[in-house]
């Protein structure tokens, strides 16, 4: 099973977490280092976050595909890309719980029966 963990965050939950920031959700691309990341990171992490470091960026220049290495102007100075000051722990670990939940789902789906008569050898 491979899967990124953006993927699975219900879109409930997502949009009741950007329902308040100015602009909404952007998508993921917009993401890095953006509220969700940042917002995970003081949930697990806390003391790897600057706080001194969290600030609203973004790229000048976006385009609707995807360059390697980035063109230039295609990454912010600080390397965020949305607004990562509206990020809280309190929003990581409801991330965290949303993905942990629909994950644990999907295993027991797929793998449930397995799960099971190995817990009973």
């Amino acid at each position: 099973m491979i899967t990124n963990w953006w993927d699975l965050l219900s879109s409930d939950v997502r949009d009741d977490l950007f329902s308040e920031i100015p602009g909404g959700f952007q998508g993921w691309a917009t993401e890095h280092a953006g509220v969700v990341e940042t917002a995970l990171m003081m949930h697990f992490r806390p003391d790897l976050v600057r706080d001194d470091c969290i600030v609203d960026d973004g790229p000048d220049r976006t385009s609707p595909y995807v360059f390697k290495p980035p063109r230039d102007k295609q990454i912010s100075a600080s390397g965020t890309y949305y607004k990562a000051t509206h990020a809280t722990p309190e929003m990581g670990e409801r991330v965290a719980a949303d993905v942990l939940d629909i994950l644990v789902e999907g295993i027991s789906h797929e793998w449930g029966d397995v799960i099971q008569d190995s817990s009973l050898s």
